[in-house]
């Protein structure tokens, strides 16, 4: 890849803000996540514009040589979106993840033919490095936003009348320097009825 996470992540940001739809249509056509936002960031760092010598309109950079688009086909991304996803999803159903991306980038003929021979799928792509770049793109992103465990959640102890540090710890399998240094405990010797104790 020639953009770091941060790049990439921020890309995504922008793109989120500005379009918020991408994640419903990479949805509504049974994507992977984060592969609209891949191929885009691939394309054209995730920004509307015509491209490729004048060839590539769009976000998802389709050719005007292969389909009918011009300058206002860049008034509509989510259209440009959806033409995406179709067409990734059509070429994911024939050739597999891999070889769809690379077809998104150098056709489903040159896929087979880079197959037939024993090549990589990228073989014919922009790079050599296609579909390998756009899923290495994918992975960061779906490690970035993946949801956070939770906390483990704490175990605590209310202190009552006649307990001592020692006796809290030992009744819990811990020692007192443990529980002096979870709840930042300064004098060992003093604890009050009804402090909390946080339990390893």
């Amino acid at each position: 890849m020639n953009i770091t996470s941060s790049e990439l992540i921020a890309q995504v940001e922008r793109a989120r803000v500005k379009w918020p739809f991408i994640h419903d249509v990479e949805i509504a056509w049974h994507l992977p996540a984060w592969l609209l936002y891949a191929v885009g960031s691939r394309e054209t760092n995730l920004t509307n514009e015509i491209g490729d010598y004048g060839h590539g309109y769009g976000v998802w950079q389709r050719d005007n040589r292969s389909f009918r688009v011009d300058s206002n086909y860049l008034k509509n991304v989510h259209q440009e979106a959806v033409d995406a996803a179709q067409e990734l999803a059509d070429g994911i159903r024939v050739l597999g993840l891999a070889g769809g991306v690379a077809d998104y980038n150098c056709g489903q003929g040159n896929v087979r033919a880079a197959i037939r021979k024993g090549k990589s799928v990228d073989a014919y792509t922009t790079g050599h490095d296609y579909s390998t770049d756009v899923l290495a793109r994918c992975k960061i992103l779906a490690d970035h936003y993946a949801p956070k465990p939770a906390p483990p959640a704490q175990h605590v102890y209310i202190v009552r009348a006649g307990d001592t540090l020692s006796g809290i710890a030992a009744t819990h399998h811990t020692t007192v320097a443990v529980l002096v240094k979870l709840n930042h405990i300064t004098n060992p010797n003093y604890i009050q009825v009804g402090q909390r104790i946080v339990l390893p």
